[in-house]
């Protein structure tokens, strides 16, 4: 149960889609858990981080990646018509060899996305990875998810 909430919690919307009315034949019951699984994405999405490598399996707009987080959750859909990109582009249009490449900064917005990019030059050669924040070695368990969801309480004595 915890790998498919993994699984979900990454997953982009298409994908869902298709996982669900093209491999499953989901019952009434199962659509409600469905549907309460699908309310926890928003609290673990923030946990998961990508590192990329080529940009290919990364969206540019929607994930993680960026120092600022997910692009749209911080600057208004305007971005999206700004850099001329579709708004389902992964971040490999703006890879090009080993180094960023964006195109000319069209908005204060683009400047400042391109101002605050990742420390690191991608690696053609690599693929994206995927960490999961609360572990210490960045692999998915059920006891990190909790401990993430858990309010530290103090010990009674």
């Amino acid at each position: 149960m915890a790998q498919i909430t993994y699984g979900l919690i990454g997953s982009k919307p298409t994908t869902l889609r298709t996982l669900i009315f093209g491999r499953l034949k989901l019952h009434v019951l199962a659509l409600c858990y469905w549907r309460k699984l699908l309310h926890l994405r928003p609290l673990f999405h923030p946990l998961i981080q990508q590192f990329i490598g080529n940009g290919s399996s990364t969206s540019l707009w929607f994930d993680n990646w960026h120092p600022d987080g997910p692009l749209l959750s911080k600057w208004s859909s305007r971005v999206v018509y700004d850099s001329g990109l579709p708004i389902h582009a992964t971040v490999s249009s703006i890879v090009h060899g080993d180094s960023w490449s964006w195109l000319t900064a069209m908005s204060i917005d683009l400047f400042e996305i391109r101002s605050r990019m990742p420390s690191y030059n991608p690696n053609s050669n690599m693929d994206d990875r995927v960490h999961w924040l609360p572990s210490s070695n960045g692999t998915y368990s059920v006891s990190s998810a909790l401990a993430s969801l858990r309010t530290p309480h103090p010990i009674v004595p």
